[in-house]
């Protein structure tokens, strides 16, 4: 009795033009589908685009990569739905049912084929439903092959039946002598006599349009309908005749070879000639191995052929843009020259206006130099002046804290004119490098003080800043290293100043730590910009400049006092 899992074989492949060999037919099939997919991507043509993922999707199907297969289906079917019912897109659906089947998606064949039945019923396409009724008939039969016993219908004869029907109505001799093929099938895979007489009938129609592939396979399945009716010599009669085909047309198929033995090998197991079988088999295994062998090596050839033919070809691409790109360098090159000339002529006379109106630029810029330098000098001596006044002051009282009033008015005084002096140094930029503006601040405040030997850690990112922003920053380091000398060194054995300005992403984080008592209980210290009525003049200060850079603060005294403020750094020209 024949197998199912030949029957399904048979059934599904057992079709004209089956492949003379595997994997040669693989390299072509993706030479074609490559040249396609080329062709409708250089029109810009998305039919044939999705005609191209479709041989895509064939070329991997026949390969076994159903997965694959099933992506390019789709990539296929996106382009073609948009469009509307077609004979293509009824096509497309039959063969998604078709990978279901291999990738066990039972619902998913089901309704791809009904989808496909439904379509070419409305665009009326007789082939098109003669396709679709043989799919189903097949899908019924895999997923249902015992529903004909238990009362029900006979779907897989009922649209075998209607496949017929239409095939009749297309007068395609060789269409219906593939559906009398494909219903013999049916009735021998059931072990049903029924099976001789419609193989019989599509040999007849086979003799009326001859087709060598069809013709032998239908030999073939009527000698194993024959054995399976236990008639012998009739099966033998059948499977030489087939193989009789097989050689007066010096076919050289790997497939139809292997059915061949196959055939044999069966009628030794039904005739009990287990040894022949058993030969047979061995020769079937044999072939089947040198077949693969040779046809890998072959496939290996000719990509390692195609590779460095591809290669050539890209060489003599290269070359050809070469010399177009010499060619196109040259035609520049005079264009240039020519032009090079009219613009010389130009030239000579723009210069002549250029170099009067240069020179009269020149002294301009010179003047506004000079006036500028002058402005920075007189800024810098008047914040001098300043300095040395409250400098004067401060020596001349004598009520102690209108004297550090006037020495803390010195140091902010003294925190700008640093930065006028570091804008002057560099003429270029208006701008403050911090990792030199700090120390010199710092170091300056605490000789003021007579703190000039406490240890001090800077940890300064290479950060620039504006002089909107330098000013601010400079006189709240002012502020706070100036308490800290107040009320954190004097008194401390081991007095230690740290200062961390680090850039965080678009912000700037600024530290200003020391290790004396603290500030007092009265200072806000968790909601840093509400305004205390016990704020110093300096604590005022601090919050007024936070503010103008519109940064956020906060003070720590758990461990010393600490000062963190985090402000966004503006960019500088």
């Amino acid at each position: 009795m024949l197998s199912r899992s030949v029957f399904l074989l048979l059934f599904g492949l057992a079709l004209p033009g089956v492949a003379q060999s595997v994997f040669p037919l693989i390299a072509e099939k993706r030479q074609y589908a490559e040249e396609v997919e080329k062709e409708a991507r250089a029109k810009g043509d998305t039919l044939l685009l999705a005609e191209a993922y479709y041989l895509y999707g064939k070329m991997y199907a026949f390969a076994g990569d159903h997965a694959a297969s099933k992506t390019s289906f789709l990539k296929s079917l996106r382009l073609l739905e948009p469009r509307g019912d077609s004979y293509e897109l009824g096509r497309l659906y039959i063969r998604l049912s078709e990978n279901s089947q291999q990738i066990a998606h039972s619902q998913d064949e089901i309704l791809y084929a009904y989808r496909a039945k439904t379509i070419f019923e409305r665009i009326h396409s007789l082939k098109g439903q003669v396709l679709a009724n043989a799919t189903l008939a097949r899908v019924y039969e895999r997923l249902h092959p015992n529903r004909f016993k238990n009362g029900l219908p006979d779907s897989a004869l009922i649209y075998l039946r209607k496949a017929e029907s239409f095939t009749r109505q297309l007068r395609d001799s060789l269409g219906l002598a593939v559906t009398y093929m494909q219903i013999g099938e049916l009735f021998l895979f059931r072990n049903d006599p029924r099976a001789v007489p419609y193989l019989e009938e599509s040999l007849r129609w086979l003799n009326l349009k001859p087709n060598l592939r069809d013709q032998l396979n239908t030999t073939l399945l009527l000698g194993r309908a024959h054995l399976n009716a236990g008639r012998n010599e009739k099966a033998l009669a059948k499977i030489k005749e087939a193989a009789k085909l097989y050689k007066d047309n010096h076919l050289n198929d790997h497939v139809l070879a292997a059915t061949l033995d196959r055939a044999m090998i069966a009628y030794y197991e039904k005739t009990n000639q287990w040894r022949l079988a058993y030969e047979r088999f061995g020769d079937l295994y044999e072939k089947e191995t040198v077949q693969f062998a040779s046809e890998r090596d072959g496939v290996l050839a000719r990509l390692q052929i195609e590779y460095d033919t591809e290669k050539k070809e890209n060489k003599l691409k290269e070359q050809a843009m070469e010399l177009s790109l010499t060619t196109q360098s040259l035609r520049f090159q005079r264009i240039i020259a020519i032009s090079s000339l009219l613009l010389f002529l130009i030239t000579g006379v723009s210069s002549i206006l250029f170099f009067r109106l240069f020179r009269k630029n020149q002294r301009i810029s010179q003047q506004n130099q000079y006036l500028v330098q002058e402005q920075k000098h007189r800024a810098q001596n008047n914040l001098q002046v300043l300095s040395s006044l409250f400098n004067m002051q401060a020596r001349l009282v004598t009520d102690p804290g209108s004297k550090r009033t006037m020495e803390e008015n010195r140091l902010r005084v003294q925190s700008m004119a640093l930065i006028q002096r570091k804008l002057d140094e560099d003429t270029q930029s208006d701008a403050i490098d911090l990792p030199l503006f700090i120390p010199e601040l710092t170091t300056g405040i605490l000789n003021a003080f007579g703190f000039s030997q406490i240890e001090v850690r800077f940890t300064i990112d290479p950060i620039v800043l504006g002089t909107d922003q330098a000013v601010p920053i400079g006189l709240i380091l002012n502020e706070l290293i100036t308490n800290a000398c107040k009320y954190a060194f004097p008194d401390n054995p081991d007095p230690v100043l740290t200062i961390v300005c680090r850039r965080i992403s678009e912000k700037i984080g600024l530290k200003i730590m020391d290790n004396g008592p603290g500030l007092p209980d009265y200072y806000p210290i968790d909601t840093p910009i509400r305004k205390s009525k016990k704020d110093s003049f300096g604590m005022q200060l601090i919050r007024i400049l936070v503010e103008q850079v519109r940064g956020s603060y906060s003070f720590d005294s758990s461990k010393g006092t600490l000062f963190n403020m985090h402000f966004i750094s503006q960019s500088v020209s």
